[in-house]
């Protein structure tokens, strides 16, 4: 009984880092919101990294996590593979308190990841929203710099102007 405590506080332990982690990730794609705003090439490339080194923590700490609820639901005498909501459900019978808090964290981190989700999405899009618009100016140049053809074929399709000028008869 007292391993099986000890392991369920090492899971909200476990489950707090993660909490902590989400935030520094949530803190990353604010900070990238505003460098795509303010266009900041240089920022915005290490914003990257940090997101990705942030990633590649939470990754870690998640299979960590993970090591631990399956160590506490064999000491609960549950599945092995059981959900943190079963393993807070059978941890009512041996802390009350610790379940509480585990409920409470994981609470917390799914309130977190949703915010995570809506952030970046609006990252997202404001990176498509600025790509359309740096395609449509391209094509605005494009066009502007290619010579539009008032020449028509037989069937009444646009030509291309030829590149240079034709002879059309050589005779004088």
């Amino acid at each position: 009984m007292e391993k099986t405590i000890e392991s369920l506080n090492d899971l909200v332990t476990r489950l707090q880092k993660l909490l902590s982690l989400h935030r520094q990730l949530l803190d990353s794609l604010r900070a990238e919101r505003e460098a795509l705003l303010e266009v900041d090439v240089r920022k915005i490339h290490e914003i990257t990294l940090e997101k990705q080194g942030v990633l590649q923590q939470i990754l870690a700490a998640e299979q960590a996590r993970l090591s631990t609820s399956r160590l506490v639901a064999v000491q609960l005498n549950a599945p092995a593979d059981a959900s943190l909501g079963q393993i807070i459900l059978q941890s009512q019978s041996v802390s009350l308190k610790t379940s509480e808090q585990l409920r409470s964290v994981q609470q917390a981190l799914a309130h977190l990841i949703g915010r995570i989700q809506e952030q970046n999405g609006s990252n997202r899009q404001l990176v498509e929203s600025s790509l359309e618009h740096v395609n449509q100016m391209k094509r605005n140049v494009i066009g502007e710099s290619m010579p539009r053809s008032e020449t028509y074929s037989p069937t009444g399709h646009r030509q291309n102007a030829p590149a240079q000028s034709r002879l059309i008869s050589t005779e004088i």
